[in-house]
C-alpha cells in the first residue's frame, strides 16, 4: 500500500522508498534511500531503520554481487566484516565438505590464482596455474607445519627465494635463523655476518657466551668453544678410526697438519703450550690419565725462541717424566727426574743388547750388567773392537787414538814415524803395527814435552807394539810382537 492505494503484482522497476519526517513513501526507481544509511540485520530479520530527521545515505556502488559472472556486482569500497567486542565467532565462516576460498588476479593474459583449502584436519595454501595445477603447497596440520612445492624449493625471508635454494634469508647487516628452546635457554644460530658466516651452540643464560661456534669466523675458519671441551664420541667397537685429518693436495704441499697454538699476549718460559693425553676408565668407574705429551715454552725472545716436550707415563699409580727434548741445550734426556727407570735397547736377535739399570747405576752392553761391580760391564759373550786409523806416512795422528786405538801403517818404500797429537793420561793405551810389505820401518813418538818416552828400535813388517800411559805424560810399552 502505497498513500491510500493497494499496489499488486509486480512493480518494474523497484519502489524507491523515501521517508521524510517519519512518513514514508514509494516510486519505481532503481535505488533505495534511508535516512542515516541505518541498514541493520540481525537473526533473521532484515530492517531498514528510518528514524531521525536530515540527512540521506546512498548506496551510490553496489558492494555485494552474487551470481553469474554476468551479474556480479562490483564497487569501489572495502568489504568489510568487524566481529564485535567479546564475540567469539568467526567474522568470515565457509562449511562444506572440502571448503576452498580462491583469489584471482585476471587483468593480464594468465590468470594467477591463490587457493585455500581445508581437508579434514590440514589447511591448504597453494598457488594455481591457469589449468588448476598447484606449483607450490604451504600446509598447515593439527601436528605440524610443511612447506611442499612440487617445484624447487623457495621460501624467502626478507626477501625473495633464490632457485635452488629452500629457505633464504635476507637482510643487514646479519642474516640469522635462531632456534631456542625458552624454557632452558639453548639455542642453535645460523649467522652471515659482516665478520663471516658461523653456525653457534649457545646457553642464553651466559649471554653472548656460547658452547661452540664453528665457520669463517673473522677471517679465519675456526671451532670455538669458548671454556667449554670439545667432545668427539665414536662408537666403533671394532677398533675403528673417530677422527680422521685428510688432505688431498698433490703438489708437494705439507699437510695435513694438526696445530696447537697458544695465543698468548704474554708469554713467559714455562708456559704450558699444550698437549695430548690419554685416558681411561678404570675397574672402579673413574676416569684416569695414562700416558701424556707435553709441550712447555723455553724461551719466548723473537728470534731465540725454544721449547720442551715431556713424555709421561703411568705407573703404579704415579705419573713418570719417561723422556724429554729439549730445544734450547739440544738434548735428549732419558730419566729426567733420576727415577728407577731403566734403559733397553735392543739389537737385532738380541735382547738388552745395551741395558742402563737405573737403581743399580750400571750400564751393560751384550747384556744386563749385573748389580755389583764396574759401573760399565761388557757381556762375555760381546765383541769389542777399539778405533782403527792408517797411518802411512810420517805425521801426527788423531790424539783420540791414545785411548785404545789401533795404528795400521804400511810405508811401502820409506820409513816413517807415528807420532801422536797428545802428551798422554793414566789409563790410555795405544797399538802400533806395521803391515808394510818391503823393509820399511816405522817408529812411535809422541807429541814433544813427554820426556819419559824412549823411542824404541824401528820395527820391521808384521812387528806391533803396544804402549800404556800409566800416569799422565808417561808411556811405557807393555807389548811387542814380532
Amino acid at each position: 500500500m502505497v498513500g491510500d492505494r493497494i499496489m499488486s503484482g509486480p512493480v518494474r522497476p523497484p519502489l524507491e522508498i523515501t521517508e521524510v519526517d517519519g512518513s514514508p513513501s514509494g516510486r519505481p526507481i532503481n535505488k533505495i534511500i534511508v535516512s542515516n544509511g541505518d541498514l541493520s540485520i540481525s537473526g533473521t530479520t532484515a530492517t531498514i531503520d528510518t528514524t531521525g530527521a536530515g540527512g540521506t545515505a546512498s548506496l551510490a556502488d553496489t558492494l555485494i554481487g552474487f551470481g553469474s559472472g554476468a551479474g556480479l556486482l562490483t564497487g569501489s569500497s572495502n568489504f568489510t566484516f568487524t566481529e564485535e567486542s567479546g564475540g567469539s565467532g568467526p567474522a568470515v565462516l565457509l562449511t562444506g565438505d572440502k571448503p576452498v576460498m580462491r583469489f584471482t588476479d585476471d587483468t593480464g593474459a594468465t590468470d594467477y590464482t591463490m587457493r585455500f583449502t581445508q581437508s579434514g584436519s590440514s589447511f591448504y595454501m597453494a598457488h594455481e596455474d591457469s589449468a588448476g595445477t598447484d606449483n607450490g603447497l604451504f600446509r598447515l596440520s593439527n601436528s605440524y607445519v610443511a612447506i611442499q612445492p612440487t617445484m624447487t624449493p623457495r621460501v624467502g625471508i626478507g626477501g625473495y627465494g633464490e632457485a635452488g635454494v629452500a629457505l633464504k634469508i635476507e637482510g643487514t647487516p646479519d642474516q640469522v635463523l635462531r632456534l631456542q628452546d625458552t624454557t632452558d635457554n639453548y639455542s642453535l644460530t645460523l649467522s652471515a655476518a659482516s665478520v663471516g658466516s658461523y653456525i653457534e651452540f649457545g646457553d642464553m643464560d651466559t649471554g653472548a657466551d656460547s658452547w661452540m661456534k664453528f665457520g669463517s669466523y673473522g677471517g679465519l675458519n675456526v671451532i670455538d668453544t669458548k671454556d667449554r671441551t670439545l667432545q668427539i664420541t665414536g662408537t666403533d667397537t671394532t677398533g675403528g678410526t673417530v677422527v680422521e685429518i685428510v688432505s688431498t693436495a698433490d703438489d708437494g704441499t705439507f699437510g695435513p697438519e694438526l696445530r696447537l697454538w697458544r695465543d698468548s699476549a704474554s708469554p713467559v718460559a714455562g708456559d704450558y703450550a699444550g698437549g695430548v693425553s690419554w685416558y681411561i676408565e678404570d675397574d672402579g668407574g673413574s676416569k684416569s690419565e695414562i700416558s701424556s705429551v707435553k709441550a712447555y715454552v723455553g724461551a719466548t725472545t723473537a728470534g731465540s725462541e725454544s721449547g720442551d716436550i715431556y713424555w709421561y707415563c703411568r705407573g703404579g699409580g704415579t705419573s713418570w717424566n719417561m723422556l724429554s727434548l729439549r730445544g734450547a741445550s739440544r738434548l735428549v734426556e732419558i730419566n729426567v727426574s733420576n727415577n728407577d727407570i731403566d734403559f733397553i735397547a735392543n739389537a737385532q736377535g738380541v735382547s738388552d743388547f745395551f741395558y742402563i739399570d737405573a737403581s743399580a747405576a750400571t750400564v751393560g752392553v751384550g747384556g744386563k750388567a749385573s748389580t755389583s761391580g764396574a759401573q760399565f760391564q761388557v757381556d762375555e759373550d760381546a765383541s769389542f773392537v777399539s778405533y782403527t786409523t792408517n797411518q802411512n806416512t810420517t805425521g801426527i795422528v788423531d790424539a783420540s787414538l791414545q785411548k785404545n786405538g789401533h795404528v795400521v801403517c804400511n810405508p811401502s818404500g820409506g820409513n816413517i814415524t807415528v807420532t801422536l797429537g797428545g802428551q798422554g793420561a793414566i789409563g790410555e793405551q795405544v797399538t802400533i803395527m806395521n803391515v808394510a810389505g818391503d823393509s820399511s820401518t816405522v817408529i812411535f813418538a809422541v807429541a814433544a814435552g813427554d820426556s819419559t818416552l824412549t823411542t824404541p828400535a824401528a820395527f820391521s813388517s808384521g812387528d806391533s807394539e803396544t804402549w800404556f800411559c800409566y800416569k799422565d805424560n808417561n808411556w811405557m810399552r807393555i807389548n811387542s810382537q814380532t
